[in-house]
């Protein structure tokens, strides 16, 4: 249910409603959905509707302290009871199960997209380390061919002095 939906269920301005889920006292009790988390627009469970019921009736009935209604919340003992002008069940309802399991898969769609991502990254980096280590292969091919250039060289050169077909320069 939406909280314009619920409002109108319990005669209370929607923005009174969200003012309530949010409020630091109640937040922590009222469904992911509710907080809107993950999602882009709120949506009540039936749990939701007896947390706000029982804000709504201990705040106009009881005028209750907001401590003491995050009390009898933490008690556990919720109104269910909503104003007789209005049915309790509600056909378009999403049951807690149901959002629960839409939030576990929508968490996990979540990681899934934070995996690929990193295995993109992952991929991006070896990718740079093979052109860097092939790049310091290849500059590493052309010293070792300079050397054997310059070595064979040397060892001619050698070869003459040792044949006599060389001789020192005059100093």
């Amino acid at each position: 249910m939406k909280t314009g939906e619920a409002a109108k269920l319990m005669g209370i301005d929607p923005k009174t409603i969200v003012n309530w889920i949010d409020r630091a006292e109640f937040v922590k009790y009222f469904s992911p959905t509710a907080r809107k988390e993950g999602i882009s627009q709120r949506i009540l469970t039936d749990n939701d509707l007896a947390l706000l019921n029982t804000i709504r009736h201990m705040t106009v009935n009881d005028r209750a302290t907001w401590a003491e209604i995050a009390a009898v919340i933490e008690s556990g003992e919720l109104r269910r009871d909503i104003p007789e002008n209005a049915a309790f069940v509600d056909t378009r309802m999403v049951p807690e199960p149901q959002v629960r399991e839409s939030m576990r898969a929508l968490a996990i769609a979540a990681e899934r997209d934070q995996l690929a991502q990193r295995v993109e990254a992952l991929q991006a980096e070896i990718a740079a380390e093979r052109a860097r280590s092939e790049a310091k292969q290849e500059s590493l091919l052309r010293e070792l061919a300079d050397m054997s250039r310059r070595l064979g060289e040397y060892e001619t050169e050698l070869k003459f002095w040792r044949d006599g077909r060389l001789k020192p320069p005059k100093t």
